[in-house]
């Protein structure tokens, strides 16, 4: 059996398994968006981008089967006021075994778990110049955002954006920025 056909995906939802709520005042209200998905404790989870017309904040979903999810909560927030988080707070990736026919499971870094984000710093869809830094939790509920790591000179064009992954290569770690531009409509 060729590699492609083990990874062929035939079969279509034909549904978004975590929609936007429509639902003034909820996180995702306007849009949902940058799925990654782990596997721990038995179960699927799933953060996810919702997006209400302000900005970004980060929520988690589960689900046992990979089809029918269940949104639980908020996993991280809006910063405080000055904050690189005020507006959006990206949780895009969070350190996993990335084999492509592996577990899935989350990995840790000296006890603590690691994550990327990515914010910008006005209000509205991906607006101004993004940062980009890491995020450390002990317990995946509470989130430690740190500094940024990289900011961007300038906004990037309409459409594109850099969500980092986090990807282990023996004991080093390394920050890999994955391209993501969306067609415009014409």
């Amino acid at each position: 059996m060729q590699l492609l056909d083990r990874i062929r995906t035939p079969n279509k939802l034909g549904r978004f398994v975590v929609p936007p709520s429509n639902k003034q005042g909820e996180l995702d209200s306007h849009a949902t968006d940058g799925p990654f998905l782990f596997a721990k404790d038995g179960r699927y989870w799933m953060t996810y981008l919702g997006w209400d017309g302000v900005g970004y904040q980060t929520g988690l979903a589960s689900s046992a089967d990979l089809l029918e999810w269940t949104k639980e909560r908020i996993l991280l927030g809006r910063g405080p006021t000055g904050s690189v988080t005020e507006y959006n707070a990206a949780l895009t990736c969070i350190m996993r075994d990335n084999e492509l026919f592996g577990s899935g499971e989350l990995n840790r870094v000296d006890g603590r778990y690691v994550g990327t984000y990515h914010a910008y710093p006005e209000p509205g869809y991906e607006t101004g110049p993004a940062v980009i830094g890491l995020a450390f939790s002990d317990d995946l509920v509470d989130w430690e955002v740190q500094d940024p790591v990289h900011r961007a000179r300038r906004p990037l064009p309409v459409g594109e954006r850099w969500p980092v992954q986090v990807v282990a290569d023996g004991s080093r770690r390394h920050l890999l920025p994955v391209l993501q531009r969306q067609e415009q409509a014409r």
